[in-house]
């Protein structure tokens, strides 16, 4: 017998779930997708309503682009725009002020407004901070847009938010208070672009006794920041910038486990850096002119248990020499004038060298390694003593050369004169060119007669990718191997077995599509990625190869 179907009651079932769970729901949501759902239903105008996370950007009204006076380099302000402001008042006003009436308790409260062209905004944005810190708000991010000549005082309520556990900050005042600190439960402490001195550095330090992640980005205000007596901080981050006027950086926190420090200024060298020794800290990241070499070897030394370590745009380096058994990820990137590398990381586990010069190098980090080189036009010494920086590797997972080749040719008799070794093999590599496709030739001959790629990807400018990868076609289709036959030293051609197109393009393994198709949809489809894969028939280690 066959039943009849249940005809459905029409009942929205996910207005039916409980109040909390819609609400997580809701927290995937933007502020905009948000909205939307208040004209669903009136139980969904509730539900948005009673939401207990308020996300206010003014973006949202008027957008985030101004016009520009070419004379002042100063934005217009049009009528637009104060229409626009005046309407994102009205909405954040009435979106709080129904909230607040639920008298539910507040989990998060964002608002970022530009103060700047605008006056007499700071007593409503009083307003909207003293009802959420009545409302026992946890999550509190304060994002004014402001110049110096326009910074906005925050008031003094904000003091007294006993429930707030993450508290951000940018572009505002924070004066001295004359009463105590209310931040019992404050755990995550971010102040971007904040004016505030040492006197209100040593408060909050003082008073926040469960602080765990402290940032510092780009604040004024203080010669001296010294941070100290925060038993359970483990994560802080420091960013100077050029307008800080920073003379002393002191720090002293057993319990830190992770430390970024960036300095964007050049005058660094007459800021002085003093870090007591941190045991727990395993996680470094320096950034910037900071240290010459004595003293970036003595700095790290003060972090005897590292486990991750990363040197940046470190330009006074010379000289970098690492030696431990606990690290485990090393990168050094864009040190410009480093010119010796002495690693000894047995148990390193990834190691990235990108966009410095190729050093004289002792390594032992038998590991992964990514590495990125940039060069204009070289001779053969130059690729000669790339081969010898990646030899100790045991994986190249990922090879990376920009160039600029400005020789057609590249001959053997640069290689002859050099006792030669095997060439090292590459899991991926990828060769931008910025040159005309006259000059490929020498930039895939220098590439492929110093290491085996099991995969290869051009890169190149517009048209010029296009001329790349079918100028690399037809050389990996050659087969001619009467190129080095009289030389002891032979070529890349003549250990290249065989080799294959790969890409998202290609959707069935058996499908036919010829190269130059292939370069024309590569070349309306920006995002995808083709790969010519390699299958290499390398020399023996004792024979004259390679």
């Amino acid at each position: 017998m066959v039943k009849k179907r249940q005809k459905t009651d029409g009942v929205d079932r996910i207005s039916e779930l409980p109040l909390p769970i819609i609400h997580h729901i809701m927290s995937f949501l933007c502020p905009k997708q948000l909205a939307k759902t208040s004209v669903l239903s009136k139980r969904w105008n509730y539900l948005r309503t009673s939401f207990p996370i308020l996300d206010f950007d003014q973006t949202y009204f008027v957008g985030s682009e101004r016009e520009v006076d070419s004379e002042t380099d100063e934005e217009i302000y049009d009528e637009a725009f104060f229409d626009g402001i005046v309407d994102f008042v009205k909405y954040v006003n009435g979106s709080l002020l129904r909230f607040c009436e639920l008298k539910f308790r507040m989990q998060k409260f964002r608002i970022f407004i530009s103060l700047i062209g605008l006056k007499g905004f700071s007593s409503i944005l009083d307003g909207w901070i003293w009802l959420a810190v009545q409302n026992g708000v946890e999550t509190l991010d304060i994002d004014i847009e402001t110049d110096r000549d326009t910074i906005y005082d925050l008031p003094q309520t904000i003091f007294s938010a006993k429930s707030v556990t993450t508290l951000k900050i940018a572009g505002c005042k924070l004066e001295q208070t004359s009463g105590n600190i209310s931040f019992y439960f404050l755990k995550s402490l971010t102040l971007d672009k904040v004016q505030l001195n040492e006197q209100m550095i040593q408060k909050l330090t003082s008073e926040c006794p469960l602080l765990e992640k402290l940032n510092f980005y780009s604040c004024w205000g203080m010669k001296c920041l010294c941070i100290s007596n925060l038993p359970k901080l483990k994560i802080m981050h420091i960013h100077v910038s050029y307008e800080d006027e920073l003379e002393r950086l002191k720090i002293s926190i057993p319990s830190l486990e992770e430390f970024r420090l960036v300095f964007e200024d050049p005058r660094v060298n007459s800021c002085v850096i003093d870090v007591d020794e941190c045991p727990l800290a395993n996680d470094l990241e320096l950034m910037g002119d900071i240290f010459r070499d004595r003293e970036f070897h003595d700095f790290i030394s003060k972090f005897p248990v590292l486990k991750k370590l990363s040197v940046e745009w470190c330009r006074y380096l010379e000289k970098i020499t690492i030696s431990s058994k606990r690290l485990k990820k090393l990168r050094i990137s864009h040190c410009a004038n480093l010119k010796v590398l002495d690693v000894d990381t047995p148990n390193l586990s990834f190691f990235t060298f990108m966009f410095n010069q190729i050093p004289v190098s002792s390594i032992n980090a038998p590991c992964p390694w990514r590495v990125v080189l940039d060069h204009g036009d070289v001779d053969a010494r130059w690729y000669l003593n790339m081969k010898e920086f990646l030899r100790p590797s045991n994986k190249i997972c990922d090879l990376t050369l920009y160039a600029e080749p400005s020789k057609n040719t590249f001959g053997f008799d640069d290689f002859w004169k050099i006792a030669p070794a095997l060439c090292c093999e590459v899991e991926h590599m990828t060769l931008h060119a910025r040159r005309l496709p006259s000059n490929y030739g020498s930039l895939l001959d220098r590439a492929l007669w110093i290491c085996y790629p099991k995969y290869l990807t051009i890169e190149s400018g517009g048209r010029n990718q296009k001329k790349f990868i079918k100028y690399v076609y037809d050389e990996l289709m050659n087969e001619d191997l009467n190129c080095c036959n009289s030389q002891a030293i032979k070529c890349w051609r003549h250990y290249l077995k065989d080799f294959a197109v790969e890409s998202s393009i290609i959707k069935d393994p058996d499908q036919q599509m010829g190269i130059d198709d292939l370069v024309d949809v590569l070349y309306t489809r920006p995002n995808e990625t083709l790969h010519f894969a390699l299958d290499w028939s390398p020399p023996a280690a004792d024979s004259t190869g390679c």
